[in-house]
């Protein structure tokens, strides 16, 4: 994927959410999940990281030197979720077709890739599907969970907008040495970002962690 920027509208639970900003015009996959943008610009010297979003409707304190703009749009959050979007099916489709679907052919429309949704909203148009891991540490369960996502969004492009390994420090290191090249590898995986930049976790003292440096950096 291709894309210099990259921003959505609005967060509520009932409606489109996410921010998504480019560090740089590239086709590299990684990218930054933060709440905190202060934390940003600690992966910006790393070249395999183009990107990052939030979970906000504006892109607040974003440092002048990372551009972000309007290419692509990130739909419900876990909708199937009761602490999430949670939505029903229905309820994600009306949704759907009311504030993503006006952008269609103007941006690049992402949806979650949830069979529910994708059969019974034919009509809307979907570009790409987004997923998230939390199911541990287990490399080949991780990777056969993308494979079927990508099967079940009709084999459209997949960005993992969420995923975290075991969290249990050295053991999440290794995990993410394991899967970082697979990702980078899988033409359908458009784009993944680690959970999250954070202090304790990508972020330790304001700075990269050891796990943060595995993620912005290991080939």
């Amino acid at each position: 994927m291709q894309c210099r920027y990259a921003l959505t509208s609005q967060t509520e639970s009932a409606n489109p959410v996410t921010n998504v900003i480019s560090l740089a015009s590239t086709s590299r996959k990684r990218g930054v999940a933060y709440n905190v943008a202060a934390f940003v610009p600690a992966f910006s010297k790393f070249p395999k990281v183009s990107w990052a979003y939030n979970w906000a409707d504006v892109t607040l304190d974003i440092p002048s030197s990372i551009e972000y703009g309007t290419t692509h749009l990130l739909a419900f959050n876990e909708p199937d979720l009761d602490s999430q979007a949670n939505l029903t099916v229905a309820a994600a489709v009306a949704g759907y077709l009311e504030h993503m679907e006006p952008f269609a052919g103007k941006v690049k429309l992402g949806s979650p890739a949830l069979k529910d949704f994708t059969s019974r909203c034919a009509s809307c148009t979907i570009d790409f599907v987004a997923i998230h891991w939390y199911n541990g540490g287990d490399v080949m369960d991780f990777k056969d969970y993308i494979m079927q996502a990508h099967k079940v969004g009709g084999y459209r492009p997949v960005w993992v907008t969420e995923f975290r390994g075991p969290g249990l420090g050295e053991e999440e290191i290794i995990f993410l040495e394991e899967v970082l090249p697979w990702l980078d590898t899988q033409d359908y995986v458009h784009r993944y970002a680690y959970f999250m930049a954070s202090e304790g976790s990508l972020i330790s003292g304001g700075i990269l962690s050891a796990l943060g440096e595995t993620f912005a950096s290991f080939a």
